[in-house]
């Protein structure tokens, strides 16, 4: 991992299609994709926030982008089953 980059995990929920595509399409740049909403990468925070920004510009009221970032302590810890 590069200096500087943490474990950044984006979830969304956005309802219109057209806008969910997009999202995906944006968040497949950046990140993989490890369940139908939610890509995880490691990332500097400035690029998640610049990621993040760029889906948040697409959510409609009721819709929402959440992203989770981890510190690598936290990182050593976490397990995928």
């Amino acid at each position: 991992m590069a200096r500087g980059e943490i474990l950044t995990v984006f979830s969304y929920d956005i309802g219109a299609n057209r806008k969910r595509r997009k999202a995906a399409a944006i968040l497949e740049e950046a990140a993989s994709r490890v369940q139908k909403s939610v890509f995880e990468t490691r990332m500097s925070r400035n690029r998640a926030e610049a990621v993040a920004q760029r889906v948040a510009a697409l959510l409609d009221p009721g819709d929402s982008l959440r992203v989770y970032r981890s510190s690598p302590e936290l990182m050593r810890a976490a397990s995928v089953l």
